[in-house]
């Protein structure tokens, strides 16, 4: 069985931890505010889109679309120009797949993302409006 998920969240890649000191020169590793938020808004769209259920055993992802919302600054014609065609700018692909698959391994969809075993259409767009669409099953 198949199940498509469509997100209205601007895609996001995944960020390492920061290293930081407070005011008495304590190191400490943190994640940015920005991007906690971010993963944690991910993590409810896909727990509320997915329910209770769990997949289990190998699975596939049959598609990923990542939209990238064009800037504000852009002239209409501009944008006319670019929707719908490839992002070819930063983030990569895969940095923008892990948070997307740590907040359904999260939100209760699989046990673990090394049930993932197959990848087939995964593509990163410009729109006007940002977003994820995922198509996942079972082997």
């Amino acid at each position: 069985m198949k199940y498509t998920f469509s997100f209205p969240i601007n895609p996001q890649p995944k960020q390492s931890v920061k290293i930081g000191s407070n005011k008495l020169g304590h190191i400490r590793a943190y994640i940015p505010k920005k991007k906690a938020k971010y993963m944690n808004d991910l993590q409810l769209l896909v727990a509320s889109q997915f329910g209770s259920r769990k997949l289990s055993g190998p699975l596939i992802i049959e598609n990923v679309l990542l939209v990238f919302e064009m800037p504000k600054s852009w002239s209409e014609k501009k944008k006319k120009a670019y929707f719908g065609t490839a992002h070819i700018q930063t983030p990569d692909i895969d940095n923008c797949l892990k948070p997307l698959f740590d907040s359904m391994q999260k939100a209760g969809v699989f046990d673990d993302d090394r049930q993932l075993s197959s990848y087939k259409n995964i593509k990163k767009v410009w729109g006007y409006i940002g977003g994820i669409e995922v198509e996942i099953g079972e082997l």
